[in-house]
């Protein structure tokens, strides 16, 4: 039976989980568990999954996890005050380096020769792009002085979005690295991204063995472009729609509309469509949640989506649980409506309500 017949919420553990907070997750009744692959070692996001294993097992529950393989993006490096605060107009260094005592001297990003990547006058977001960042000076091939756009923080490991370089001639052999690695009893589902056609069908090949469900990332304009392709395989189960890492990757003023034509082409294909990152990042500090978050929930039901990624709302703060209790609030009451209207005929409406067929 597919796992996707219903509406799925998933919830994310990251870099700070402990087993109170997956226990937290699993017991307000999210369906399934993602486990980012990205910011941690090999051997330590093996003890993050034995670690969720042991809490499912613990609760007698039937949470499913997902483990999502590394985005090829650049992000900052370690630091001790792991939050740091900036203010629009400052200046700040930059520096190639996985780690950095002190912030007031460089912030840390991992990617080496940073000088020679970028340009004078270049602006580069930070996470999802909640801060943006000019380029004032190119101090060396290493070090750059960047310009604050706007007030905001910057978080250690979060994603510093310099343009992505489409050489993916190494990506099979680092999926391969770490499927090697993998138990295969210890989860359900691989979240892969797509590169392009040649790179996935390559990466297609390394994971067939495993007899696990593969769901497929879109997070760039090469998986837009693909998208009826990628819509037709059969070896993906289902879309992930990331808006998160879409947002920086292409103008932002597109992707509603982009999630809009794909909801559309998910129930043409009777292809289960999850949509990922800021869904209800407004729970994180309020009671009440933001009425565009409660819109914009509301509306990827009605539209057909058939789950929900909680990225930072599960996996960044202490209160996971609430969130997953407003999401299955609002999910109710959207498939409620949806039913009432598709046995009335609505003429407002045209459902197709999802068969899973």
């Amino acid at each position: 039976m597919n796992y996707f017949n219903h509406f799925t919420i998933i919830g994310s553990v990251g870099f700070e989980n402990t087993e109170a907070k997956t226990r937290k997750i699993i017991l307000a009744g999210a369906d399934a568990i993602r486990i980012n692959l990205s910011r941690h070692s090999i051997e330590e996001n093996l003890e993050i999954v034995r670690s969720v294993n042991h809490t499912i097992e613990d609760v007698h529950a039937n949470t499913r996890v997902i483990l999502d393989m590394p985005i090829s993006k650049t992000r900052l490096g370690d630091f001790d005050m792991k939050i740091f605060t900036i203010r629009e107009q400052e200046e700040i260094i930059f520096k190639s380096a996985s780690y950095s005592p002190d912030c007031n001297q460089f912030i840390p990003v991992q990617i080496p020769k940073l000088g020679e990547r970028v340009h004078i006058n270049q602006t580069i977001t930070v996470g999802d792009g909640e801060v943006a960042l000019q380029v004032v000076d190119i101090i060396d091939s290493t070090t750059i002085l960047m310009k604050a756009l706007n007030n905001g923080s910057l978080q250690y490991m979060r994603t510093f979005n310099l343009e992505k370089e489409r050489d993916f001639i190494n990506i099979p052999g680092e999926y391969q690295k770490i499927i090697s690695h993998l138990n295969t009893n210890q989860f359900q589902y691989l979240t892969i991204g797509y590169f392009d056609a040649e790179t996935n069908a390559k990466i297609n090949e390394l994971v067939e063995s495993l007899n696990i469900e593969i769901l497929l990332r879109i997070e760039d304009q090469a998986g837009l472009d693909d998208i009826e392709k990628i819509m037709a395989n059969p070896k993906y189960e289902a879309i992930v729609f990331d808006r998160g890492e879409l947002g920086v990757n292409i103008p932002y003023e597109q992707v509603g509309i982009y999630q809009k034509n794909i909801c559309y082409l998910a129930k043409q294909h009777k292809k289960p469509l999850i949509i990922s990152t800021q869904i209800l990042e407004s729970t994180i500090n309020n009671y009440t949640p933001a009425r565009s978050d409660i819109l914009d929930l509301t509306n990827l039901v009605l539209d057909g989506a058939r789950g929900i990624i909680l990225s930072r709302e599960t996996g960044y703060k202490t209160r996971p649980a609430y969130t997953i209790s407003v999401a299955k609030k609002i999910v109710a009451e959207a498939e409620k409506y949806k039913t009432e209207q598709a046995n009335k005929n609505s003429i407002y409406y045209d459902f197709d309500i999802y068969s899973g067929a």
